[in-house]
């Protein structure tokens, strides 16, 4: 799996939404300029915050991490993701970062 620059999608996302930095910033909670910020890569989101933005983008945790799928998820991915919608943030957080140490 290639690395995702989280910056560039959020601001993709954000923009294939119809959604200005600050309507952005009114869904989630978060100010406009740490948005900014993470679309600049000036900043990395922790788990929460990448939660809202996916959240008030109206998408999935996968549609965020696969922008074009080229063959269906295998049955364990699945099971992942469905897993992962009932974490917590701080589990979410530790669970990924597990994933980048098995990497």
């Amino acid at each position: 799996m290639n690395n995702i620059d989280l910056g560039k999608r959020i601001k993709e996302l954000r923009k294939q939404s119809g959604l200005s930095t600050t309507k952005l910033s009114n869904l989630t909670g978060i100010s406009s300029g740490y948005i900014s910020e993470l679309e600049n890569n000036l900043k990395s989101p922790s788990a929460e915050i990448l939660l809202k933005i996916i959240d008030a983008l109206n998408i999935t945790v996968a549609s965020f991490f696969y922008e074009f799928p080229s063959e269906p998820l295998s049955s364990d991915l699945k099971e992942l993701v469905t897993a992962a919608k009932d974490l917590s943030s701080e589990n979410l957080e530790l669970i990924l970062k597990l994933i980048k140490k098995l990497k």
